[in-house]
């Protein structure tokens, strides 16, 4: 297990839930929408990036995604081409952390990974989160 790996936290939906009311739901919307206006989408472009629907990309420019799914959440990330870290962040933003308890989220976190050194190998991770 890499270092990436062991900073993968476990937290079960009951938690999550509990905590849900504590998480500014706003927040993620926030920053997916910001991250879509630095890279210039449109609802279209959105759509094909990330495989989610336009209804999803709706919801986030309104600000009512509360409840996204993760893997929503995951493919939101990857159509982005966030970094590890900043995959993290949104992730966090939307209520979720990745398990390794997990067999479907240590896979997450492996292309989350690898997808973040692919993207800074080829120069693509000038885009980043800070606010």
């Amino acid at each position: 297990m890499d270092c990436h790996q062991e900073k993968i936290l476990l937290m079960d939906d009951s938690f999550k839930k509990q905590c849900k009311s504590i998480i500014n739901e706003n927040d993620f919307d926030k920053k997916v929408q910001d991250l879509m206006i630095r890279r210039d989408w449109t609802s279209r472009e959105f759509c094909i990036r990330t495989g989610l629907s336009e209804s999803v990309y709706k919801k986030i420019n309104s600000h009512s995604s509360v409840n996204i799914s993760r893997k929503s959440v995951m493919a939101i990330c990857v159509g982005l081409g966030a970094a590890y870290e900043e995959s993290l962040e949104i992730l966090r933003l939307a209520g979720y952390v990745l398990s390794s308890a997990d067999n479907e989220q240590i896979a997450y976190s492996i292309i989350l990974n690898n997808l973040g050194r692919y993207n800074k190998h080829n120069g693509l991770d000038n885009i980043t989160l800070a606010n």
